[in-house]
């Protein structure tokens, strides 16, 4: 093919000024510099030199003498003896191919070389006629393939070189490998950002190395995160933990999505999650009185229930305890204001410890009974007044009188007696406690009637 074009090229060049040119039936080489051009009409024989440019040309009619040819096949033998190049020539690319691997991340360069079967190499083109190098490589066209690759993987392509009057090379296939670059993490390890219990924890891995795409998963080797906490597939450890203490080889691998195998990671941390605060929600306590039955609870907020309470300094109130639930229960029999220490421990063995305060005050005495029934003449008469308060509690008549016979006893409170004397008798009657309260009611009795 490139013979009949170099034949066309030369009749064009001869035969320019001709308005009809002559069938070419087919071209030969008779050697490196020797062209052979069959016309319709004869032949022609054309030397041409290392450049590849016609400097003699000699036709003949298929009706030339024996004597022309002869000389026409002697001019050839000189021409050729004296000629070291060929032509023609095709562009051959002799880098063989898997060309060097690389590293994402890594700069990149690799040049490609190719020359001509015969004659001198003209300046030569390259491109790439299929496939697609690394991502991040470029090819220039002097051959130079180029670049900080951003993919692992395997890429195949083909490459075309051409340049001067010589035929293109034939696409030539390259293989060039990328490999994973080691994977840089942050945080880098071993430490993750301490947690909180009770509080909200978040923190994103972030991984450079690979191609941008990561999935995390544990290691089966890795323990665990503390309770409460997760892994996300996109590197998030987040949650509320719900348990202290430290938290050694939490292992995290990752991989990108390169192919035909993934790129991957491997990364150790620890984390340690420490006590939430535990807030008593009050520390003075309600009143109490002497005589009274107590209750109250010491609550806090904060911590992993269930809590257990107990006394570290200071007294209760006489008559009153702390129970191991935060409890105080009893009966104060004391008056007074009483400080004391509780410590409270949550199942997390995390405490807190505050100073309590309960103040005891002689609590009201009340007399509670409203009427008194009516004494008859005679007739035994035996009636409780009823009284509130701190206990023992001591009656009076504060003022009036009872009916004759009819007496009041001071320390149970009972009216009792032989009533004889006609009459509607109205009277107070005081109760005093033992804290020294007291309180008071009028009654009325008619004795008989």
């Amino acid at each position: 093919m490139f013979s009949e074009q170099r034949c066309r090229r030369n009749q064009h060049a001869s035969q320019s000024h001709r308005t009809q040119k002559p069938k070419i039936h087919h071209a030969e080489f008779l050697s490196h510099n020797t062209l052979y051009c069959y016309y319709d009409h004869g032949l022609s024989l054309n030397i041409i030199d290392d450049a590849g440019s016609t400097f003699l040309g000699w036709h003949m009619s298929w009706r030339s003498s024996w004597l022309e040819k002869a000389f026409c096949s002697l001019i050839a033998v000189f021409c050729f003896s004296t000629t070291v190049y060929g032509i023609p020539c095709e562009i051959i690319i002799t880098t063989t191919s898997p060309l060097s691997s690389g590293t994402v991340g890594a700069a990149y360069s690799v040049q490609l070389s190719a020359e001509a079967s015969a004659g001198p190499t003209p300046t030569l083109s390259f491109s790439i006629q299929s496939g697609t190098p690394p991502q991040g490589l470029m090819l220039s066209t002097s051959g130079l393939i180029s670049g900080i690759p951003t993919l692992a993987g395997v890429s195949n392509f083909d490459v075309v070189a051409q340049g001067g009057t010589c035929d293109p090379s034939d696409p030539t296939p390259f293989q060039i490998t990328i490999n994973c670059s080691a994977f840089t993490f942050v945080p880098s390890g071993p430490d993750l950002p301490p947690g909180t219990f009770g509080v909200p924890y978040s923190e994103a891995i972030q991984v450079t190395g690979g191609n941008g795409n990561y999935t995390f998963s544990f290691d089966p080797s890795s323990g665990p995160l503390p309770n409460g906490l997760s892994l996300s597939p996109s590197g998030v450890i987040s949650g509320i933990p719900t348990q202290v203490g430290t938290f050694n080889n939490i292992v995290i691998d990752v991989s990108d999505t390169s192919t035909p195998t993934p790129c991957t990671g491997t990364v150790t941390y620890s984390l340690d999650i420490t006590c939430g605060l535990i807030n008593f929600v009050a520390t003075t306590l309600p009143q109490g009185a002497p005589g009274i039955p107590y209750s109250a609870t010491i609550e806090v907020t904060g911590g992993l229930p269930p809590f257990t309470f107990s006394l570290t300094s200071g007294a209760l109130p006489p008559g009153l305890t702390l129970n191991a639930d935060g409890t105080i229960t009893g009966t104060p029999t004391e008056q007074g204001v009483f400080s004391f220490g509780v410590l409270a421990v949550d199942s997390n063995e995390c405490s807190a410890e505050a100073t309590f305060t309960i103040t005891i005050v002689c609590g009201p005495t009340e007399i509670v009974t409203k009427r008194l029934p009516d004494a008859k003449c005679g007739i035994y008469y035996d009636q409780q007044i009823e009284a509130t308060g701190f206990t023992p509690i001591l009656f009076r008549v504060k003022q009036g009188e009872l009916p004759d016979d009819l007496e009041l006893v001071p320390t149970t409170g009972r009216i009792q007696g032989f009533p004889r004397e006609r009459g509607k008798f109205r009277f107070t009657i005081q109760a005093t406690s033992a804290c020294g309260s007291s309180g008071e009611r009028k009654f009325t009795i008619e004795s008989c009637r």
